[in-house]
C-alpha cells in the first residue's frame, strides 16, 4: 500500500507493482509516450479522496508528479500519464 499527499491529507492506495511485464505505447503528434498510468475523469473527483474541493486539476498534477512522469495526455474522458520516449541518439 502507497501514500500520495494531496493538500494536507495523505491518501492511501494499492498500486500495480514496479515492473510491469506488458507496457502501452501511446503516439501522438509523431511522437511515442509510455503510458505510466490511465485515470478516467471520474476518478479525478477531489471529494473521492475525502476532499471538499472542485479542483479535479490538482489532483492530475499530484497523480503525475508522484508517478514522475514528462506529459499528460486526454483522450476523451481518460488522462494517460506517460513518459516520452526520446528517438535514439548515435554516440560515436
Amino acid at each position: 500500500m502507497a501514500t500520495i499527499k494531496i493538500w494536507d491529507k495523505e491518501i492511501r492506495y494499492t498500486s500495480p507493482p514496479l515492473i510491469v511485464m506488458k507496457q502501452e505505447i501511446y503516439y501522438h503528434d509523431n511522437k511515442a509516450f509510455l503510458v505510466l498510468r490511465k485515470i478516467l475523469l471520474h476518478q479525478l473527483d477531489p471529494k473521492h479522496y475525502g476532499i471538499n474541493s472542485n479542483d479535479w486539476l490538482r489532483v492530475l498534477k499530484v497523480w503525475k508528479d508522484h508517478l514522475n512522469a514528462d506529459n499528460v495526455l486526454r483522450v476523451k474522458d481518460t488522462f494517460l500519464i506517460c513518459d516520452i520516449i526520446e528517438d535514439a541518439k548515435i554516440v560515436e
